[in-house]
């Protein structure tokens, strides 16, 4: 893509990434969307999680209640149990954690699905293939039809899994390593105390 020196290896990859994503327009952007998502997953499931743990202890310290959906129901006699509400709570909750990972295996298939590895090296190939047509007899003299060939099969693959590939990689752990040190932060903040400084709107998000 307009390289001008291409003894440059920097400029090389960056011409290359820019022939995929120009060829490959729709599936980069489905597959830069999709790379979101092990982020929300991960933060989704920790909220689960806490919550989980916040009903087991409010069910052992909360107050007695009448009312279906409490943590702690009044038996026959008066006392306090952890019995329906806190248990449908949890069955909630354990429904929303199946549907999570359902997400996280939907969008892992729907990626595979995109096939950007094997578009790219194909398309790589192709464009290969037809400069190898345009030698003329001293290219052909330095570029044999069984060296390209081999070319072809084996570094077309190592540029599209080593460059192309692994810029999805790379914003996926970016992303995701964002993710998990504001998830630290929130639970750092929340032992601290120093929530209760955040507006009502982001605390009730959390908790």
């Amino acid at each position: 893509m307009g390289v001008e020196d291409q003894k440059d290896e920097i400029e090389m990859v960056k011409g290359f990434m820019l022939h995929c994503y120009h060829t490959l327009k729709s599936e980069f952007r489905w597959c830069m969307a999709y790379k979101l998502v092990p982020a929300g997953t991960f933060l989704w499931g920790n909220l689960l999680m806490k919550n989980t743990l916040d009903c087991l202890i409010k069910c052992q310290f909360g107050q007695p209640s009448n009312s279906d959906w409490s943590f702690v129901h009044n038996d026959d006699e008066g006392n306090g149990k952890c019995i329906e509400g806190s248990s449908r709570w949890i069955w909630v909750m354990a429904f929303f954690y199946v549907v999570n990972h359902g997400i996280a295996f939907t969008v892992d298939t729907s990626i595979g699905d995109l096939q950007l590895g094997e578009k790219a090296m194909r398309s790589l190939r192709t464009d290969i293939f037809a400069v190898m047509l345009q030698f003329t007899p001293e290219s052909n003299e330095k570029f044999p039809t069984g060296k390209v060939m081999k070319m072809m099969e084996n570094q077309t693959e190592a540029a599209v899994r080593l460059t192309w590939l692994n810029l999805f990689t790379l914003f996926e752990k970016t992303f995701t390593f964002a993710v998990v040190t504001f998830w630290l932060i929130y639970l750092a903040l929340e032992e601290g105390g120093e929530l209760d400084h955040f507006p009502a709107t982001f605390r009730c998000v959390f908790r």
